[in-house]
């Protein structure tokens, strides 16, 4: 992010939330805040930070601390990523999940396709996308036997379950 992008975030902030920024009234205050906010989020692009504010100003009243901005970043950056896992631009980072019957969640590792198919643990050579599958469903099945959704959520989404996997086999 430039300092000009900064300033321009400043002026959009001190829009979106006028009664917490109301202190922002001279250029000095303006600068101060646009070289914090280069201080905190200098090292990622305008439009990553812009969209973070963003989507915490639609999702929350309050104005976002730090913390809160970067933890939005994280979750746009692992949802762009995931993005691109499925149009195909991007194969690394599938994970290898397992839920154990007590409910307790781990993953072997993060590969990529060719390892995450010849692992191991992947004894049938299955494609991440359905591991990822089998992995909800197994999830979905130990949470309805814990008790921990109902037996109407549970068979509502295997029934999705099932008609993606129709889907799929048609294709």
């Amino acid at each position: 992010m430039t300092h000009e992008e900064a300033k321009g975030l400043v002026i959009w902030l001190t829009v979106s939330w006028p009664v917490t920024m109301k202190s922002l009234t001279t250029d000095q205050m303006k600068a101060a805040k646009a070289e914090e906010l280069l201080q905190s989020f200098g090292k990622y692009e305008y439009g990553l930070v812009f969209a973070a504010f963003d989507k915490w100003k639609r999702e929350h009243e309050k104005y976002p601390s730090v913390h809160n901005i970067l933890n939005e970043i994280a979750w746009i950056q692992k949802e762009r990523a995931a993005k691109r896992h499925q149009e195909g631009k991007d194969d690394t980072g599938w994970p290898m999940e397992i839920v154990y019957m007590n409910g307790d969640e781990a993953c072997y590792g993060v590969f990529t396709r060719e390892q995450f198919v010849n692992h191991p643990k992947n004894p049938d050579h299955l494609q991440p996308e359905e591991w990822k599958r089998r992995f909800r469903m197994r999830r979905a099945r130990i949470d309805a036997e814990l008790g921990r959704i109902s037996q109407d959520r549970y068979q509502a989404f295997m029934a999705k379950m099932d008609e993606i996997r129709a889907r799929e086999a048609r294709a």
